[in-house]
């Protein structure tokens, strides 16, 4: 999927299996996402508009990464889901 900029975007922590049903319903909905986990064959990847290899436990990277595309993108804001 391409970057669309004038989207409104979505962080979605976690790219497993369980994460997929939440990246297609934003993306059907117009919302771009960026997908952050440390697998780089996470199963969301491939429905994400943005993937980001990045630990889900390495939280100021991804802050860092959030705060570096805010001025280029409307980040609306960010979820995960636990399985457990």
């Amino acid at each position: 999927m391409s970057e669309d900029v004038g989207s409104q975007w979505l962080c979605i922590v976690g790219g497993s299996a369980s994460h997929v049903p939440f990246v297609q319903r934003a993306e059907e909905q117009g919302i771009a996402t960026i997908v952050i986990d440390r697998n780089a064959d996470a199963p969301a990847r491939r429905y994400a508009t943005r993937f980001e290899a990045i630990s889900t436990h390495d939280g100021e990277l991804a802050a860092s990464l959030l705060e570096s595309l805010g001025a280029k993108i409307d980040l609306r804001g960010c979820l995960t889901y636990s399985s457990f």
